[in-house]
């Protein structure tokens, strides 16, 4: 998955923890490869 989204194994594991967040950039590279759409919404 690292190789195909361009984004560092070890950002991709810390993510997957619940360490640290993506970049936006990263997040969307990675919504593609798993074919996901990121919507946002504005809290309450």
């Amino acid at each position: 998955m690292s190789q195909q989204t361009g984004i560092d194994q070890s950002a991709l594991s810390r993510f997957v923890s619940g360490e640290r967040a993506l970049q936006e950039a990263s997040l969307n590279r990675l919504a593609e490869y798993l074919q996901l759409e990121i919507v946002v919404r504005k809290r309450k």
